[in-house]
């Protein structure tokens, strides 16, 4: 994202892309009122990248003239120098809440929190947490959601006599939630046979718990 540079007559504070360039002598003045550009930015930064991989692979699915490739995360990750996860993820929040619902008081964090809710149900928590006296952690805004009601502070406290008590809900949330972030079966399709090879791999352990589990309820049925 570009930033105008602070300038007077005799100085100026510049963004260039390996640092800030200091032409002159700025005063305190111009230098304070940099930071609050540079946060713009960095804050802006995941919904801008969203928002252009979104666009690219709506509008150059396919390849057409002037883009003799299609438009795809190998390319952006070229273009970016970003992770494939990173990117899936910045386009996957991008694509599911829309630019008006987004609120600039909110972290994208809280955004991607939100992607997997309607877009009704979207506006209700993205203003709840943005307009709220209180302040509104990713963390207690997840645990809200999930409980349906804005919880407490305290309640984010797990009680010392749950301490240690090991359970699979955790575990399969965080699964549940990667699979709607990573776009489910539509982002399998973009996967190669050799990806979802390695995938059988990786999830094979679980397919071994899961049949113990069916043998063990079926000896006892």
């Amino acid at each position: 994202m570009k930033i105008e540079p602070i300038t007077t007559p005799n100085s100026s504070i510049e963004i260039t892309p390996l640092g800030l360039a200091f032409h002159g002598t700025p005063d305190f003045e111009q230098w304070q009122t940099i930071g609050p550009k540079i946060s713009q930015a960095i804050r802006s930064m995941e919904f801008v990248i969203g928002d252009w991989l979104a666009y690219g692979q709506t509008h150059f699915a396919r390849p057409g003239p002037g883009r003799p490739t299609n438009c795809n995360y190998e390319a952006a990750i070229r273009a970016t120098g970003i992770d494939y996860a990173i990117l899936r993820n910045y386009a996957y929040v991008s694509r599911k809440v829309d630019l008006s619902l987004r609120n600039d008081k909110l972290s994208w964090n809280h955004h991607r929190i939100v992607a997997r809710l309607k877009p009704e149900m979207q506006q209700h928590w993205i203003n709840l947490a943005a307009t709220s006296q209180e302040r509104i952690t990713v963390r207690r805004l997840r645990a809200s959601i999930n409980a349906e009601r804005l919880v407490s502070v305290e309640e984010l406290i797990t009680p010392p006599a749950d301490h240690g008590i090991l359970t699979h809900i955790p575990s399969i949330n965080r699964l549940c939630l990667w699979w709607r972030e990573s776009g489910g079966r539509d982002w399998l399709r973009s996967r190669s046979k050799e990806q979802l090879r390695n995938m059988l791999a990786d999830f094979k352990p679980l397919l071994d718990i899961l049949q113990v589990i069916k043998s063990e309820a079926e000896l006892r049925s």
